[in-house]
């Protein structure tokens, strides 16, 4: 996860590669949800919370309205 954090610094701080939403965050962001969901083997819930420019990364992604549309139905 410090290599996400790190890379989203670099990259302006707001997506994956930038300032524009690309098929990467598209990859990270399910990806990083299954994290935080308590339910892979081993992984606890809290797992992100020492990189909260991770979690800051995917309030940025689920804010984009057709995102927040398709997980608010799935």
């Amino acid at each position: 996860m410090q290599h996400l954090s790190e890379a989203i610094k670099e990259n302006g701080g707001k997506f994956a590669c930038g300032d524009t939403l690309t098929i990467a965050d598209l990859q990270w962001y399910p990806q990083l949800r299954y994290f935080t969901k308590g339910v892979a083997d081993h992984v606890p819930s809290d797992c992100l919370n020492a990189y909260p420019e991770v979690l800051a990364y995917m309030e940025r992604v689920l804010a984009v309205p057709q995102i927040k549309e398709w997980y608010s139905k799935h």
